[in-house]
């Protein structure tokens, strides 16, 4: 496994961290992993939960891009002005593009986008406006609570 640090954005003020698979782990699947962070919690995840999560998946030759949205950790505040929606939309955007582009590695499996609680409900909204995200991973999510909650 190799990690890196990176810097995207328009402005070069996001940071995230890739893990990839090495070749000991088998031929690197065309299928990366964004991971959005959970509130304040920096791109570590809670816990370090998305530092073990990206090594796991490492381990199954599945690349990862976990990363800080705006003024979380060390990513710089862009975006002034708009809604915390808007501002969060942009920054998830720009971690999808880089990593469709990362490397010039292929991602032709698409994007899988995750995150832990207030990141798994903004990897869901951004979802559903981005074909390149061809599944989520929702820990910890949103619930609503219907007749058959209990």
């Amino acid at each position: 496994m190799i990690e890196t640090c990176c810097q995207f954005g328009p402005a070069l003020q996001l940071a995230g961290i890739v893990t990839e698979p090495t070749e000991s782990n088998g031929a690197a699947r065309n299928l990366t992993c964004v991971l959005v962070n959970a509130g304040l919690v920096p791109k570590f995840g809670p816990y370090r939960l998305y530092a073990q999560l990206a090594r796991r998946l490492a381990q199954s030759a599945i690349r990862t891009l976990r990363f800080d949205l705006g003024d979380v950790g060390d990513s710089r505040p862009a975006h002034g002005g708009r809604t915390l929606e808007d501002r969060t939309r942009l920054e998830i955007a720009a971690a999808v593009d880089f990593s469709s582009e990362y490397e010039g590695r292929d991602a032709s499996e698409g994007i899988v986008l995750g995150g832990l609680c207030s990141g798994a409900e903004d990897s869901f909204r951004y979802a559903e406006h981005d074909p390149r995200v061809t599944a989520v991973l929702l820990i910890d999510a949103f619930s609503y609570r219907t007749k058959g909650w209990r």
